[in-house]
């Protein structure tokens, strides 16, 4: 069997202490009890978000995350994957507001380097949006994922992807 490696540290999540509020805007995390982590904008304004950093070596990387159903509007740049020292944003996941797993596409890093993966939520006070199921993944253990049926995966099991 191929081993795959979801290289999020708290892929659940099952808190929010690894996220931190973008410079500037006013947003909420918070943690649900069925581990859903729940984002809502404070004010109104662009460019909403909450961040990670990871390290990441040399090669192709997707970042990934279930969305539920999101309140008011949605950002539509949903997943950012950005790259750091230097700055490069590089490519991202958009979204059109259907609950359900999202994606980056393939994002390649020449060298290993520091990454700021970006959750966004909608510009308008009281926009907000649901997080699960986060990954950070090479694109050939994300392809293979795909090609066996698998929906996500943690240190607790395996969720099939649907028939």
């Amino acid at each position: 069997m191929t081993e795959l490696h979801n290289l999020w540290p708290n892929p659940k999540p099952t808190s929010t202490a690894a996220w931190r509020v973008g410079s500037g805007k006013d947003i909420s995390v918070g943690m649900s009890d069925d581990g859903w982590m729940r984002l809502v904008n404070n004010t109104t304004g662009n460019d909403c978000y909450v961040y990670a950093q990871i390290q990441l070596a040399a090669g192709a990387w997707r970042f990934g995350a279930e969305l539920d159903e999101p309140v008011g509007a949605y950002a539509v740049n949903e997943l950012r994957f950005i790259r750091l020292s230097p700055t490069q944003e590089m490519q991202r996941a958009e979204w059109d507001g259907t609950p359900g797993r999202l994606v980056t596409p393939a994002n390649v890093l020449s060298d290993a380097a520091t990454v700021q993966l970006r959750l966004m939520v909608g510009p308008k006070a009281g926009d907000a949006v649901r997080v699960r199921r986060l990954f950070v993944m090479s694109d050939e253990d994300y392809q293979h994922m795909v090609d066996n049926n698998i929906e996500w995966f943690d240190g607790d099991g395996i969720v099939p992807g649907a028939s």
